[in-house]
This record gives C-alpha cells, sequence and structure tokens, in this order.
C-alpha cells in the first residue's frame, strides 16, 4: 500500500509493492533505453545512407575512369 508520512514523503508498505514498483522502475528504464536505441540506430542508418549514396556516385564515376585509361 502507498501511503504518504507528514513530510510528504510516498512510502511504500508492503514488501510486494516494493517489488512490484522496483519491476516497474527496470521495466520503465529497459523502455527508455530501447526506444533511444532505436532512435540513434534510425539516425545512424540515415547518416549512413547519405554518406554512401553521396560517395556511391563518386566511387562508380572512379572505377569507370579508371577502367577507361587502363585500356
Amino acid at each position: 500500500m502507498v501511503g504518504k508520512n507528514p513530510a510528504g514523503i510516498f512510502t511504500v508498505d508492503s514488501v510486494f509493492a516494493r517489488i512490484l514498483l522496483g519491476f516497474a522502475t527496470v521495466i520503465v528504464i529497459f523502455g527508455a533505453a530501447i526506444g533511444f536505441s532505436i532512435h540513434r540506430l534510425t539516425q545512424f542508418n540515415r547518416d549512413v545512407h547519405t554518406v554512401t549514396e553521396r560517395n556511391l556516385s563518386k566511387l562508380e564515376l572512379e572505377s569507370a575512369w579508371m577502367i577507361t585509361v587502363v585500356q
């Protein structure tokens, strides 16, 4: 049971409530970590796509030039 002491701080009286609150806290933290990881991976994917898209055409052109020069 969640109560309130005279100082205005919430207290948890039963062991079950404390364990439940602890697991809920861990789940929220893991959820936030997973969400942040997905966000960062999305940004990384977008950045890699930008770099490879921009440089791939230059690389293909350079390869074509090298083949022409070698022949």
